[in-house]
């Protein structure tokens, strides 16, 4: 009966030499795309550098310019998830939770996540990411933790690689194996680790051993505990980690049943008959290609072409002229002739024209224009023309984001939303830089609310609040609250964001791109005439200008010594309803 370690031998064997017919006549191999996009990555050739005579080939990469193009104009930041209720009875709640969860985004690194994702779907054509769930050792909390899966080191079905198998390859010290006795085969693990230690070159504190990890739908006869016992016409979800590869004895370390696959997966362009999209450099395999093949006969034909070469019919004249002086005078009889050999190739200018041929079929290919890449644009061209190739190029690239935006979107509502909701539903202190509209929201909140309790403790003692008293309480709490500029320190009640409901939204347009044209039109607008008659909506704006500005000025010091004359107040007894929602801050 086959076993779990044959069937991973021969799912890595076929993916490492198989194919697939995409049409009649038409194959495919992700192995060997991948490995060709990463040649190509580092500038080198699948059969090496050098020609027939031992010389170095140039390589002219074309590549790795628009692949940093295309990861800039598709890039998403942090800044650009935003949750948004689904009942505006939710909507402090929301708020807040945004604001843990944007914390734990910069604790996790989660922003190197979506940088390292959006290289990786436009490089190799799509990327494949993971849920890790695991524990600190200092808290002993679980932690969530996003990674983006390796390429050179994953095997998956090529046609459907989220239903089908998916193989990750880990190289561990034998201290890593030794941490998870206790959870792995502590007999397994012992076995392994012998088996390493009796090679020659082993080395204890560097010596790496191969684990596989295996996520998959197999027969219920794979499954360790079960075995022959098991049916094997009846398919489960399971996660193997088998130590040791085809090469050496291998041993199964841990399995385990599995309720839902741990990765998610997004094509850069979808190709029918195959799940690896079309990427960047696959566009411009054949562009670099043919480039590189007329670099090589431009340089060939240079170096003909530098050579000095003379010819005569003089058999007086010796063969080699090197030593010739500056000035020297060669005597020729009558008819004889010397000259020089123009060894100077006429085609090197097609060449170059060439090169830039095939340039700018990549270019089209992949909508890198020179006005998308910044380039300076050509002498005397109109800007609206260089605008209108821009907004042309950057079509493509809007819809690949909003492919990501959907992706992280789903992301989050899968993975992160139900690990964040669970983790920061105990109490605990949000600690948070709020924006200058935020900050006037909390602060009057917070001043409402203590100002609210102040008077209600007065009355219960038999004193009479008057307005004047109340405004005191208001302001003197308010003055309080901004000593701490604009971070703000608010406590969070245990079972806060239970069953609370939101939504994600991810910018996909750009607002947080083009800071600098932001910056300048609000500049120019605060200037107008007009805006210098409305001096609250100027302030607004010159707010605005130091927050997008990034000096590390807040917005709050504008407003840090003005008085705050709070609306009509609530009384005691009849709370707002964002004092009802946000809890009490400190």
């Amino acid at each position: 009966m086959k076993t779990i370690i044959e069937e991973v031998n021969g799912i890595i064997g076929n993916y490492e030499t198989g194919y697939i017919e995409l049409t009649p006549g038409l194959t495919f191999s992700q192995y060997q795309t991948l490995k060709t996009i990463d040649f190509y990555s580092n500038s080198r050739y699948l059969k090496g550098n050098t020609d027939s005579k031992g010389r170095d080939k140039p390589f002219y990469n074309i590549v790795n310019s628009v692949v940093d193009t295309s990861v800039v104009a598709t890039d998403i930041d942090t800044k650009d998830i935003q949750l948004v209720a689904d009942d505006k009875n939710n909507y402090i709640k929301a708020f807040l939770l945004s604001k843990d969860i944007y914390n734990w985004m910069k604790e996790s690194d989660f922003g190197c996540f979506l940088n390292e994702m959006g290289e990786t779907r436009a490089r190799y054509g799509g990327v494949l990411v993971k849920k890790c769930i695991e524990k600190d050792e200092d808290s002993k909390e679980e932690e969530l933790k996003i990674e983006v899966v390796s390429w050179k080191n994953a095997y998956v079905d090529p046609v459907y690689i989220e239903d089908g198998v998916i193989i990750e390859k880990h190289y561990l010290l034998p201290t890593d194996l030794y941490d998870k006795k206790g959870v792995w085969d502590d007999n397994a693990i012992n076995e392994i680790v012998k088996q390493y230690a009796k090679n020659k070159n082993y080395i204890a504190s560097s010596t790496r051993v191969t684990v596989l990890e295996v996520h998959g739908t197999f027969p219920e006869t794979y499954d360790p505990k079960i075995g022959d016992k098991g049916d094997e016409t009846l398919f489960k979800k399971m996660v193997f980690y088998i130590g040791g590869d085809a090469k050496s004895k291998q041993v199964i370390l841990y399995s385990e049943d599995e309720k839902e696959s741990p990765y998610k997966y997004l094509a850069w362009k979808p190709i029918v008959g195959r799940s690896l999209g079309r990427g960047v450099v696959e566009e411009g395999i054949e562009a670099q290609v043919w480039t590189n093949d007329a670099m090589i006969k431009e340089r060939e034909a240079m170096e003909l072409g530098s050579k000095v070469v003379f010819k005569t019919t003089s058999k007086k004249i010796a063969n080699n002229i090197t030593g010739v002086d500056n000035g020297h005078v060669i005597e020729l009889d009558a008819n004889e002739d010397f000259s020089q050999v123009n060894t100077l190739s006429n085609a090197i200018p097609e060449y170059r024209n060439l090169q830039d041929r095939w340039w700018s079929q990549y270019e089209r290919a992949t909508s890198a224009y020179d006005a998308q890449r910044g380039e300076t644009p050509p002498s005397g061209q109109p800007y609206r023309l260089q605008a209108l190739v821009q907004q042309q190029s950057s079509g493509m690239f809007d819809y690949r984001r909003e492919e990501a935006g959907l992706f992280i979107t789903e992301i989050f509502e899968d993975w992160v939303l139900p690990f964040c909701i669970k983790r920061f539903n105990k109490e605990h202190i949000l600690a948070f830089e709020f924006s200058s509209d935020e900050l006037k929201m909390i602060d009057k909140s917070f001043a409402t609310f203590n100002a609210n309790q102040l008077a209600k403790e007065t009355m219960l003692s038999g004193k009479l609040v008057t307005p004047e008293m109340y405004d005191a309480y208001f302001n003197s709490t308010l003055e309080q609250v901004k000593t701490t500029k604009a971070q703000r320190f608010i406590e969070i009640p245990k079972d806060y964001f239970k069953n609370i409901k939101v939504q994600v939204s991810i910018i996909t347009t750009g607002e947080n791109k083009n800071k600098q044209a932001i910056m300048e039109s609000l500049n120019n607008l605060m200037m107008t005439p007009s805006a210098q008659q409305y001096p609250e909506l100027t302030k607004e704006i010159f707010g605005k200008l130091m927050e997008m500005s990034g000096a590390g000025i807040s917005p709050a010091m504008i407003t840090s010594q003005e008085a705050q004359i709070p609306p009509a107040q609530p009384t005691p007894a009849q709370p707002t309803q964002m004092q009802t929602n946000l809890p009490v801050g400190a």
